[in-house]
C-alpha cells in the first residue's frame, strides 16, 4: 500500500530524459510499492486527471498524470513547466482523492503548486539549486525569474525538510538567495544516484563489439542533453582542437535536444562529420555500454545540480574532463582521476583532454569515489532525513 505521493515532472518513464526522470526511476527501484505517482502523460493511450497505474518490475504502481505532452525535442509552444504547475493545479482533487498526506515534491513548479494543500509531511528534492527560469530556453522567463524565486522560497517555507543534489558552495548561494527566509540547516545534501549493478567496469572492446563502434582510435563521450546550457559547443570546439593529429579519435554524443541542428551544422562547418556521432537518446544500459566503449567523458556545461554523466563515469571507472560545476570537485580527484577546467578555453579544455588520457587510472579508488551514489545508500539517506521514509519497507529491510 502507498505511503507517501512522489510529485515530479516526468512520465516516470522515458520522458523527458535528464537527472529528473534518473532520479525518479531510482526512487522507484528504491522504494517501489511506497509510493504513489503523480507525473505527465507523454502518450496518447494514458488518461489525465484520474488514478491508473504504472508496472515496475512486476508490481503496479498507482500513477496519476496531470498533463498531457508532447515527445518532440524542440522547445515547445507552452513550457512544459507551466503545463505541470497548471494541472496539478486543475487536478487537485484528484490527487489528494488517493488520501495520501505525505508528499515529496522534485520540481520547484510542483512545489509551488501543491504547497498549501495541507500536507502533513512534505519534502522537497533541489536537483540543483540555481533558478531554472535564468537559463530557460524561453526569452520570456528571465523577466519573471525573481518572482518565480519569490513563490518558490515562500513554498519552501511550508516544507519539513529539503534535500539539495548540489554541493555546498551551491547550496550556500541557495540560503543567500533567499534573503532570509530559508535556514541553512534545513537543507540536506543528497547527490545523484545510479544503478550501480548497470553502471560499473567493463571490456571496452566488447562495448565497442556490441555498439558498432570502431575498435581502434580513442573515443570521448558527451552524454545529455543538446541544449546550449550543457556546453556542447565548448566540447565541439575542444575536440576539434584535440584531433588535429588524432585521424582515428571521435567524439560521441549520446542524447538529443533542441540544439541538435546547430550541432549538425556545426558539424558540417568544421568539417568532423567523419569524426563526430550522433546516437540521439539511449536506454539506461546502453548509456552505460557507451560509457565503457570510451576512453574519456567530458562535460562542458555552464550549470548543473550534480551531474550523473560524471557519476557513470566514475562508477565506470573512466577519466573525466569537465567545467567546473557544482560536484565536479568532489567526483573528479585533479590529475588522478581527470580535470576541472576553470576557464571555457576550448584550448585548456583541450589540453586536459590529452593529460587525462595519460593519467595512470590505478591510483583512483573508485569504489569509495562510487559509493555515496549508489541506490542502498540513497534509501539510507532518505530514512535518517524525513520521517514517513522511515516507515517505507526499503528502509525496514535496510535495518
Amino acid at each position: 500500500m502507498a505511503r507517501i505521493l512522489y510529485v515530479e515532472n516526468c512520465d516516470f518513464r522515458d520522458f523527458p530524459i535528464g537527472g529528473q526522470l534518473s532520479f525518479a526511476r531510482h526512487m522507484i527501484e528504491a522504494f517501489g510499492s511506497d509510493l504513489a505517482l503523480v507525473g505527465i502523460s507523454a502518450d496518447y493511450s494514458s488518461p489525465v486527471g484520474r488514478w491508473t497505474s504504472i508496472e515496475h518490475g512486476g508490481v503496479a504502481l498507482p500513477f496519476i498524470s496531470v498533463a498531457r505532452v508532447s515527445r518532440k525535442a524542440e522547445r515547445p509552444l507552452v513550457p512544459l513547466r507551466l503545463r505541470f504547475y497548471a494541472g496539478l493545479r486543475r487536478h487537485r482533487a484528484a490527487v489528494l482523492s488517493a488520501g495520501l498526506r505525505s508528499a515529496m515534491v522534485g520540481s520547484p513548479e510542483g512545489l509551488i503548486a501543491i504547497s498549501n494543500w495541507g500536507w502533513s509531511d512534505l519534502l522537497f528534492h533541489f536537483h540543483g539549486v540555481s533558478n531554472p527560469l535564468v537559463n530557460s530556453r524561453y526569452a520570456v522567463a528571465k523577466w519573471i525569474a525573481g518572482s518565480f524565486d519569490r513563490r518558490l522560497f515562500r513554498a519552501l517555507s511550508k516544507t519539513d525538510a529539503v534535500i539539495a543534489s548540489a554541493d555546498s558552495d551551491a547550496i550556500d548561494g541557495l540560503v543567500a538567495r533567499s534573503k532570509g527566509s530559508l535556514q541553512r540547516e534545513k537543507i540536506t545534501f543528497q547527490p545523484t544516484v545510479i544503478n550501480t549493478t548497470i553502471f560499473k567496469p567493463g571490456s571496452a572492446v566488447s562495448a565497442r563489439q556490441r555498439l558498432g563502434l570502431p575498435e581502434h582510435g580513442q573515443i570521448v563521450l558527451f552524454c545529455g542533453r543538446l541544449n546550449w546550457v550543457k556546453g556542447w559547443d565548448l566540447v565541439l570546439s575542444a575536440f576539434a582542437l584535440w584531433s588535429t593529429d588524432r585521424p582515428n579519435g571521435k567524439l560521441c554524443f549520446v542524447g538529443d535536444g533542441e540544439d541538435r541542428a546547430k550541432l549538425e551544422s556545426q558539424i558540417r562547418s568544421r568539417k568532423l562529420r567523419e569524426k563526430v556521432l550522433l546516437v540521439g537518446w539511449q536506454a539506461e544500459r546502453d548509456v552505460a555500454e557507451f560509457v565503457r566503449a570510451a576512453d574519456l567523458v567530458v562535460l562542458g556545461s555552464h550549470d548543473e545540480g550534480w551531474p550523473h554523466a560524471l557519476v557513470e563515469a566514475v562508477a565506470c571507472e573512466k577519466p573525466i574532463v569537465t567545467t567546473n560545476v557544482s560536484g565536479s570537485r568532489r567526483l573528479v580527484r585533479h590529475g588522478e582521476n581527470g580535470f576541472v577546467v576553470a576557464s571555457r578555453c576550448p584550448k585548456e579544455f583541450a589540453y586536459a583532454m590529452s593529460a587525462a588520457l595519460e593519467l595512470d587510472l590505478s591510483r583512483s579508488d573508485w569504489t569509495h569515489l562510487v559509493e555515496p551514489y549508489s541506490i542502498p545508500t540513497l534509501v539510507g539517506n532518505l530514512g535518517r532525513i524525513w520521517g514517513p521514509f522511515r516507515e517505507c519497507r526499503a528502509c525496514a529491510s535496510a535495518r
